[in-house]
């Protein structure tokens, strides 16, 4: 692995972090994606100080260079429920102090859902300036993942997401998460080099590059421009081996980071699917 290439997959902590990084070393990761919580609960557990030891000496252990972690998916920033969206609010809010904890610098969430586009895009925006504000300090980035489409969600093209950006007085903690899975399913076409040469010209133009900070690498099950999101193995699906390594290699994106999050077997050794996949990607 190149020192410029940043390269994991989503793993699971409930067996405790430092498993949780040993695993990603025998894939051959050196970043890792994780959730704080449980993703579909709003509760926050306790995260004591003894907790938070075994991660830092877990990750300089594995060499791990980056964690990511991915909000809940319970959060709908858009929600037209009042109820729902104060816990939405406040459960972003608590994930961010998290993140702050652990000193993880980026936070992936997915944007929302709401009928009404444009209102439900500014009520985004206004929860977004909300939890922001219960977090003074600004070392864990907010990163608004594009969505592939189905039923009412928001920020599935770039301009929506742009939009959002646009709607938040804090520029410095927001930036972007690049779903391949969802793009394809949105009907952005990456399947050459001067086809993807194209789509990340008009996402530098829209959302810009240099926000982009994370790149969910996943292959789907479903047809081009499906709006629909079933992850598949890289190389099993649809997108194919090589258009991913296309843009895993590409010369514009060789800083971010690339976080697999395909499925895998819930058994001990499941996980080792990403072991070839990431050799596959290299």
């Amino acid at each position: 692995m190149t020192k410029q290439l940043l390269l994991g997959a989503h793993l699971k902590t409930s067996d405790g972090f430092g498993l949780t990084f040993a695993r990603a070393k025998a894939i051959g990761a050196n970043v890792v994606q994780i959730f704080l919580k449980s993703n579909k609960s709003w509760a926050m557990p306790v995260h004591d100080a003894a907790k938070l030891a075994d991660y830092k000496n877990a990750s300089v252990t594995n060499h791990i260079k980056s964690v990511v972690a991915h909000a809940g998916y319970l959060i709908n920033l858009a929600a037209a429920d009042e109820g729902v969206l104060q816990k939405s609010i406040t459960s972003l809010a608590e994930e961010l102090k998290c993140a702050e904890q652990f000193g993880i610098s980026y936070l992936v969430v997915h944007p929302g859902s709401c009928a009404a586009t444009e209102v439900g895009i500014k009520r985004i925006s206004e929860s977004i300036n909300k939890a922001l504000a219960q977090v003074p300090k600004a070392g864990c980035t907010l990163l608004l993942e594009n969505m592939a489409g189905q039923g009412s969600t928001l920020g599935k093209t770039f301009e929506e997401l742009a939009e959002i950006v646009t709607g938040v007085h804090h520029l410095d903690r927001i930036g972007f998460c690049l779903d391949t899975s969802h793009l394809f399913a949105m009907g952005y076409d990456f399947t050459s080099e001067k086809k993807l040469d194209a789509m990340l010209a008009e996402f530098d133009k829209i959302g810009g590059l240099n926000k982009l900070k994370v790149v969910h690498v996943n292959d789907t099950k479903e047809t081009f421009g499906a709006h629909k999101d079933r992850h598949e193995t890289i190389g099993k699906g649809n997108i194919g081996l090589a258009n991913l390594r296309r843009i895993v290699h590409h010369p514009k994106l060789q800083e971010k980071i690339f976080i697999l999050e395909t499925p895998v077997d819930d058994t001990p050794n499941g996980y080792q699917v990403h072991a070839q996949e990431i050799a596959d990607l290299l």
